[in-house]
């Protein structure tokens, strides 16, 4: 079970020095004190590419479900949580993904979502930011299908676009 006020990833940026040596050092010291003190270990690994190159941060050494991958990225207000899950989900999961993405959209329930899914990047490259797997038919299978989610994000900002126009 995750508990969505929790930190499940630790990201720090690569852009900065002065920050990146900061937040790094704080990390740091935060991942020692959970092994330490609370038993939690953390994984150092990529998470996410804001597109100047990927970020290093930390996971939780936690084997989340693709359920709770979406719970942490669709409802959780740790922006780090958002982030870490969607980079997860799009790295072990990138056809569920992509379902669960049409899913929320035909079922017209993409409204709680539609930040997050411009926080990650998917209104500006949909193609870059789901990853394709080995088999050529999987790969055609899920190109159509971000074509797909490609229009359904267009329409909906074009919504909320025309509604903050009123």
């Amino acid at each position: 079970m995750i508990h969505l006020d929790e930190k499940y990833y630790l990201l720090y940026p690569n852009f900065d020095t002065k920050v990146y040596h900061k937040e790094l050092s704080r990390i740091r010291k935060k991942v020692l004190y959970d092994k330490v003190v609370k038993r939690i270990n953390w994984e150092k690994r990529e998470l996410f590419d804001f597109g100047w190159g990927p970020v290093i941060g930390y996971a939780r050494d936690h084997d989340l479900t693709f359920e709770e991958l979406w719970t942490l990225f669709s409802q959780s207000e740790i922006q780090e949580n958002t982030y870490g899950a969607y980079a997860t989900m799009n790295r072990l999961h990138p056809s569920m993904l992509l379902d669960k993405l049409i899913e929320v959209f035909e079922s017209n329930s993409y409204k709680h979502i539609i930040n997050r899914l411009v926080m990650v990047g998917l209104d500006r490259t949909r193609k870059g930011k789901i990853i394709d797997e080995e088999s050529n038919d999987i790969v055609v299978n899920n190109l159509n299908k971000r074509v797909k989610i490609g229009m359904y994000i267009d329409k909906a900002l074009l919504e909320i676009s025309n509604q903050l126009d009123k």
